[in-house]
């Protein structure tokens, strides 16, 4: 395994909070969940729309807890309407990873990956309930990069992107 060391943990977490802080950011801290380790990776957590939190439904069995406690969160203590995806369409389970798998490019285009996380009825959930301008699905190919943020990021008009990570058709 690999062994944390806390002191630097804590310090690079410094380095990123207290330049924010001193700039006048309001910043909320979803509360850490002993069962739920990858909460830390609070992109996934859901996608936000109009002053609310679409939540996730998380394709691995181990997230899955952590809507629950988003739910919670983002509803009770922050005061954010929420709002919750359907768990299928028919006999077809709907995943959708939040916002490390939907991004805007520009102000009314919805970029938003599939593949090994979310799944297409995820993307088309999130199309429906967040009523978008225009929508672009792309299909992610390569293991690795199981999320588009991993791979894709807009920069104002550019798109800095893998283009091995997606399928040809999406490359096209």
């Amino acid at each position: 395994g690999v062994t944390v060391n806390k002191i630097r943990a804590f310090e690079q977490w410094m380095n990123l909070v207290f330049p924010l802080h001193t700039l006048g950011v309001r910043l909320s801290y979803l509360p850490p969940h002993e069962n739920f380790p990858d909460m830390t990776f609070t992109a996934n957590a859901g996608f936000f729309r109009d002053g609310k939190i679409i939540v996730s439904n998380f394709k691995h069995e181990e997230r899955r807890g952590e809507s629950g406690e988003v739910c919670s969160y983002f509803l009770d203590i922050l005061g954010f309407p929420v709002s919750v995806l359907p768990a299928s369409r028919g006999n077809i389970p709907i995943f959708f990873e939040g916002q490390g798998d939907a991004l805007w490019y520009g102000e009314n285009t919805l970029v938003c990956g599939y593949g090994f996380r979310s799944n297409q009825e995820g993307i088309q959930a999130i199309h429906d309930s967040a009523r978008c301008g225009r929508f672009i699905s792309l299909e992610l190919v390569k293991e690795h990069f199981y999320h588009l943020d991993t791979c894709f990021c807009p920069i104002g008009e550019d798109i800095l992107w893998y283009p091995p990570a997606f399928s040809f058709e999406s490359r096209k």
